[in-house]
């Protein structure tokens, strides 16, 4: 796995290759899971070398994106909502269950 940083980035020691997997990173969102290049998180660009490193950045995209998809407000009141109907409609199957003759 490479690990950029963005002072880094326009280095003459990082070669051409990797200039391009970053100049890709620049354009997607942070935490944005690129597939055969890598993620850029934050102010670093990572570079997958291998399947092992690919796992690795898949995982971390997903858990960025859990922890932005906690971080965004909750409607508790519609949450409560659908739970009570969802509560409605499984006691109706339970009671249209029941008077089914046997």
């Amino acid at each position: 796995m490479k690990v950029f940083h963005a002072i880094d980035a326009e280095s003459s020691i990082i070669s051409e290759q990797d200039k391009e997997k970053i100049a890709v990173l620049k354009l997607v969102d942070v935490g944005k899971y690129v597939e055969n290049i890598g993620i850029r998180d934050g102010q670093f660009y990572i570079i997958a070398e291998n399947e092992t490193d690919k796992i690795y950045i898949e995982y971390k995209a997903a858990m960025s994106n859990i922890d932005t998809a906690f971080k965004q407000k909750m409607d508790y009141r519609l949450f409560s909502e659908k739970n009570m109907e969802f509560h409605n409609k499984k006691a109706r199957a339970m009671q249209r269950s029941m008077e089914i003759p046997k």
